[in-house]
This record gives structure tokens, sequence and C-alpha cells, in this order.
């Protein structure tokens, strides 16, 4: 157990799972030897792009697992020369290993093989409504201060532009005299 990565793997990761549960670490592989190990759906369609992409190194994006959306970061998982030792010949594995799991799954492999994933996945439902609301409450007091500020504006364009330019008006209209209508007055007073 001490050898194999996938044991090491999942042993530090459940005491990580512990800390932050909505995280989400798996290593799997597409002939698991341990039934824990096996791929879901999502993960089998993983194992799949890894082969038919062999350079690719990682895969992400967004997808919805277990009914919530989530970012998962995917890695290929390949067996090197040391892993052969239990993966390789059922026949060359240690004894303890054929005793605890049987000789049937989790052999067969080559150097170079791609065994299966390693991912991690993050929800992002919690973090997206987060946002929303942030989102929401920063629009909200944006729109009272624009509202404010207009109303603001307005009322000191009316106190110092429209009231000065009536004032104004009014002493045009109280020293300006149309002279054509003053004479047509002293005609006909006459």
């Amino acid at each position: 157990e001490a050898m194999s990565t996938s044991f090491v793997s999942r042993a530090v990761m459940d005491q990580f799972n512990r800390s932050p549960p909505e995280y989400r670490f798996r290593r799997v592989a597409g002939r698991a030897r341990n039934p824990a190990s096996e791929p879901t759906p999502m993960e089998r369609d993983l194992i799949e792009h890894f082969r038919r992409h062999s350079d690719a190194t990682h895969w992400q994006g967004m997808q919805t697992i277990d009914g919530s959306l989530s970012f998962p970061h995917a890695q290929p998982v390949t067996m090197e020369a040391s892993c052969l030792n239990c993966h390789g010949d059922p026949g060359q594995a240690p004894p303890a290993l054929l005793e605890h799991y049987g000789g049937e799954r989790g052999f067969g492999y080559r150097a170079g093989d791609l065994a299966g994933v390693m991912a991690v996945s993050i929800p992002v439902d919690v973090a997206l409504l987060q946002i929303r609301d942030r989102a929401l409450s920063v629009f909200w007091v944006t729109l009272i201060l624009l509202s404010t500020l207009f109303l603001v504006i307005t009322v000191l364009f009316d106190q110092m532009v429209v009231r000065s330019l009536r004032g104004l008006l009014e002493v045009f209209r109280g020293s300006l005299v149309d002279e054509r209508y003053v004479l047509s007055e002293k005609v006909m007073a006459r």
C-alpha cells in the first residue's frame, strides 16, 4: 500500500476532503482494482478524452456533478515502470496484493499506458450565488446614489440657473418698453 500512488493520494485527499467538504478529489482507473476507484460516467468521459488526446496534460471546464455546477480539473494517470510490479503480470505481483484484491482486476498494463484520471472538482454554485448577490447589492447602491445625485443636480440647477433666469427676465420686462406701443397709447389718449 505504501508503494501505491492511488492509495497514498486517496489517503491524503481523504484528510483534505474533511476540511472543505464541498471540494471533491477522485483518482480513478478504467480497470480499477479497488471498487472505490471505479470511474463515474463523467470520469469515464475524461479517461476517453485522454485516450483520444494522448498529448493532453490536463482538462478543465464546467460540469454538472451530483446535480450542482462544478469546475473539475483533471490530469491523466499513466503507468510507469515501477507501477508494473503490481499492475503488470499478475504472476509477478506481491502475494499479499493477490490475497487482498485477487488476480483479476488492475493488471495487464504496460509502461506508458493510460491507467485513469486524477480529478479535483470545486462546486461553483455557492460562489455564483455570492457573486450574484454582491452584483445586485452593488447595482442597487449605485442606482440609489445616481438617483440621489440626479435629484441634487436637478434641484441645484433649478435654484441657480432657472430662478436666476426668471429674475433676469423680470428685470428685462420691466425696463424694456416697446416704443410703438407707447406711441399708440399716446395717440389714443389725445
